[in-house]
């Protein structure tokens, strides 16, 4: 039906105004009777977007403004995930977010990184999967390097780059990031 349209952008524009206008009219904003704030309009387009694009998207995940998802198919976000302006991500190794995440602003999560032993790095991209646990509260400007599993109820200081796995419960700060104690409310 899409290439019959004339374009894959055209496509693309279908798909996201379809899966916006079920998710207004079907999942509990009614546009004739209720006024609508226009951010709630701006989170109900950028969850529509990134709904098309996605491996697998959960219920009421927010994407604040300006997140950048490379090889978005291969990332997977649990519901009640929030993601803060500016998060950047690169999903070529597969990343996937469980349920009630905080990522806050100018976060990165890269799942790729190059061969040390290579002969030309450029060349050489080797994926390695990123796993977050469940209600982990990821700190502004942390660097998620890849393969790093973080556990569920972690917490990940601002300004950190983890470079190793972090424990459920955990806390972990600094560069590189290490631990500090164990949330024992949650963990």
């Amino acid at each position: 039906m899409c290439l019959a349209m004339g374009s894959l952008l055209m496509c693309h524009w279908l798909k996201l105004f379809i899966v916006f206008f079920f998710r207004v009219i079907w999942q509990g904003i009614n546009l004739t009777s209720t006024v609508i704030r226009f951010p709630d309009v701006q989170r109900a387009w950028r969850f529509a977007k990134w709904k098309t694009r996605l491996g697998e998207l959960g219920r009421e995940v927010v994407f604040h403004h300006d997140v950048l998802i490379h090889e978005p198919e291969k990332v997977f976000i649990g519901g009640g995930t929030q993601i803060g302006d500016r998060v950047q991500m690169w999903g070529g190794g597969g990343i996937l977010i469980g349920e009630n995440v905080l990522i806050a602003a100018h976060t990165v999560i890269t799942s790729l990184t190059h061969d040390t032993h290579g002969k030309l790095y450029k060349d050489t991209t080797v994926p390695k999967e990123v796993r977050i646990g469940d209600n982990v509260w990821i700190g502004s400007s942390v660097v998620i390097l890849p393969g790093v599993v973080i556990g569920d109820n972690a917490i990940v200081g601002a300004g950190g780059v983890v470079t190793k796995n972090v424990a459920c419960g955990e806390i972990v700060v600094g560069v590189p990031a290490k631990a500090i104690g164990k949330n024992c409310q949650n963990g």
